[in-house]
């Protein structure tokens, strides 16, 4: 199916059921969907997921001091995240939230991101971001195109270095923010464009003062389409 992606970047999935995965991802988060054959193509502005059968479990809750270390979420941008909230609950989905509010992610893009996840049927977490420096550039509809690919990473440098080798360069210089609950969080966004001009980005974090722990093998996000096979040196897998 890569044949049909014409040469763009892509996130591959692994699902029970791709067309019902694709019709949820239609249903409530505006994705259109083509049926090539082997599996399905879902596309939403700059994000494009390839959906193919196979595991999907949500992931487990990690032991107090630790976090999952992986591709862990596919972030979409909205312009407004009230509205993306509203929406989001008058679809009866499964929503996490700070106490029934948005989460604020401070520093990022230098005035931070407002976001909040979901949990899709099939365990893939979406979260939805809203950038407060600049306004998103898809207006409609509410949820539309890509902002970010969730890295957290074991070793930040090392995922730092593995994805400059591939031509990631850095949005801004990595930040550092702090909270009670997490403690110490590094974090950057990197991002590349691919041969159609379709801006890829990851957001690469660690938790420095929790210990990370192996993703899962039957999540659903398996991995990157970057035209290229193989793995970085932080694990990550390359299509």
């Amino acid at each position: 199916m890569l044949d049909q992606m014409n040469n763009r970047w892509g996130v591959r999935l692994t699902v029970p059921d791709p067309k019902l995965a694709a019709q949820w991802l239609e249903n409530n988060l505006f994705f259109s969907v083509s049926d090539p054959g082997a599996g399905v193509l879902a596309t939403n502005g700059n994000c494009l997921l390839e959906l193919l059968p196979g595991e999907s479990a949500p992931l487990p809750e990690p032991a107090a001091g630790t976090y999952v270390a992986g591709l862990a979420h596919i972030a979409l941008r909205t312009r407004d995240i009230e509205e993306a909230i509203t929406w989001c609950q008058s679809r009866g989905l499964d929503l996490q939230l700070d106490n029934g509010r948005r989460f604020f992610n401070p520093k990022v893009y230098g005035e931070g991101e407002f976001f909040f996840n979901i949990i899709s049927p099939f365990g893939v977490i979406f979260e939805v971001s809203q950038r407060l420096s600049e306004s998103s550039p898809c207006q409609n509809p509410v949820i539309c195109g890509l902002d970010h690919l969730g890295l957290p990473s074991a070793d930040f440098a090392v995922a730092v270095h593995a994805f400059s080798q591939l031509g990631f360069v850095a949005d801004f210089a990595p930040v550092e923010n702090w909270n009670a609950t997490e403690g110490r969080i590094r974090c950057g966004m990197y991002s590349q464009l691919d041969p159609d001009g379709q801006r890829i980005t990851l957001e690469i974090y660690q938790f420095l003062d929790w210990q990370a722990v192996r993703m899962p093998t039957n999540y659903g996000i398996k991995g990157l389409i970057l035209g290229q096979a193989g793995t970085t040196a932080n694990g990550i897998s390359l299509f």
